[in-house]
């Protein structure tokens, strides 16, 4: 598709339109990384509520922390 339009307007056309998709594709990996973040955030703190108990003041770890895992989704 973009090879026939190539052929059929030239370059002049899609020189002045890749500024803006390029600054798209900026605000879309921006807003990729943001929720990607956000999401591996909130398993990581569902992960540590699980293995933390309160007794008294002290709040205390079931088991050690240990390395993390290989994600794989």
């Amino acid at each position: 598709m973009i090879s026939g339009l190539l052929i059929n307007f030239g370059t002049k056309h899609m020189i002045g339109g890749l500024k803006w998709v390029n600054a798209g594709a900026m605000v879309g990996l921006c807003v990729l990384i943001y929720t990607t973040q956000k999401k591996i955030w909130q398993l990581d703190m569902e992960s540590q509520q699980q293995k933390m108990t309160v007794k008294g003041d002290e709040l205390k770890l079931e088991e050690p922390l240990r390395p993390a895992e290989e994600a794989s989704f």
